[in-house]
């Protein structure tokens, strides 16, 4: 269930990491880890606490630089740009607490996420000018449209902190969708969501590659989540690749069972 180069001639691949290893001060946090996500497919990275997926996640979207290895985006190696060098490729993410600006409404928050596919920079948003451009008129009709999929299209002309929590995710996610990403990185997007809200995450993530045509890696610990809207997952121990298999398939990995002995999967 591990043999990810077998089939590589067969599938399309979008994102693919080779012998990703990184360390701290000595500490190994990932060792030659190996990652291929198919064009089109929702791809889970589980893995317990500690397991490492975070830090492969960082190094994808640029904020590590891992000390070996290679990882490509459509065949073009990633490790050589800047992380907002990234966004431009096609690479967005969230991360596992909202990175929101406070001093920007959810509307203003989310129009930044269009600054990756227009000509010029979102500096009308940041500053509170009008809207000026066809461009950004376009970007604020699309924020608007997002934003009344999401069900916040009421919050707009809110502060994020005004908002709870399940809903600053919600922005978060949002203004990624924005930039139309070629991959949409999620990282922990169910962490501290009720169950309800959980639920909707879960349609919404399926729509967005249903209907929006998104690949998307997400980050998780819990297999029950994930169960449900993967195409196949890559389960992560102690920084290495154990199991790449369908979830349900993964669950009963005896490795995976004994990765997560008196934790809930």
């Amino acid at each position: 269930m591990t043999g990810a180069d077998d089939t590589d001639a067969a599938v399309d691949v979008l994102l693919r990491a080779r012998d990703v290893s990184l360390s701290f001060g000595g500490l190994l946090v990932l060792e030659n880890v190996h990652l291929d996500v198919r064009r089109g497919a929702i791809h889970g990275l589980l893995g317990p606490n500690g397991a490492g997926k975070t830090s492969l996640f960082n190094c994808i979207s640029g904020l590590y630089v891992p000390q070996q290895g290679s990882i490509t985006l459509d065949g073009e190696e990633l490790l050589t740009h800047a992380p907002h060098a990234l966004v431009r490729l096609g690479l967005a993410r969230t991360f596992q607490h909202p990175t929101l600006d406070p001093h920007l409404t959810v509307l203003d928050n989310v129009l930044i996420g269009a600054d990756a596919r227009m000509a010029g920079s979102y500096v009308t948003a940041a500053i509170r000018l009008p809207l000026v451009g066809r461009a950004e008129k376009q970007a604020r009709a699309r924020a608007l449209e997002l934003l009344d999929w999401a069900e916040l299209a009421d919050d707009a002309d809110l502060l994020p902190g005004s908002l709870p929590y399940g809903s600053q995710k919600l922005v978060e996610l949002v203004r990624a969708v924005m930039s139309e990403p070629r991959l949409l990185m999620l990282d922990e997007p169910a962490g501290g969501l009720s169950h309800r809200e959980i639920e909707k995450l879960s349609e919404r993530i399926l729509t967005l590659r249903e209907e929006f045509g998104f690949t998307i890696l997400l980050v998780e610990h819990h297999l029950g989540f994930v169960g449900g809207i993967t195409d196949i997952v890559d389960i992560l121990v102690e920084g290495h690749n154990i199991v790449t298999a369908p979830a349900a398939q993964a669950q009963k990995h005896p490795a995976v069972i004994e990765a997560y002995l008196g934790q809930a999967v």
